[in-house]
């Protein structure tokens, strides 16, 4: 599926590739729900798919999935209502991963940085124009 245009997405990839986290919180509609410390994380190497995959009841797939069907365990979802994890693929491969919440918004560790709450549109440029919503079966 392709992401509808959001005038943020320009701003929101200065920010990741100045490495400004801290202005994460300066774009509408973006809740910083976790500080982290990126250099530690970096090290850890804690980045979004570990966030996602730490998440209880989620299953871990390889990341070399090639996409051209669901991650075992899973299935793609038509809604956001449908879904628990949604897949941002950039020239198609998976940059960036988030889980879907209650209220439809997507919580996501930006990199090695911050843990946000964020609409499905506003994530930086650099992770492309495409997703896939996958729920687990």
């Amino acid at each position: 599926m392709n992401l509808k245009s959001d005038p943020y997405r320009v701003e929101l990839t200065r920010i990741v590739m100045n490495n400004s986290y801290d202005k994460l919180s300066e774009i509408p509609g973006i809740k910083v729900v976790e500080n982290r410390n990126p250099q530690h994380d970096r090290e850890i190497r804690f980045d979004c798919a570990e966030h996602v995959f730490r998440t209880p009841g989620i299953i871990r797939w390889r990341r070399d999935h090639d996409w051209s069907e669901a991650p075992p365990g899973y299935d793609f979802a038509q809604t956001l209502m449908q879904a628990s994890i949604v897949a941002y693929f950039l020239d198609g491969k998976n940059r960036h991963l988030g889980l879907v919440q209650d209220d439809e918004s997507i919580i996501s560790k930006i990199g090695y940085a911050h843990i946000i709450t964020h609409p499905l549109e506003r994530v930086p440029e650099i992770y492309g124009w495409k997703f896939e919503l996958i729920r687990r079966i």
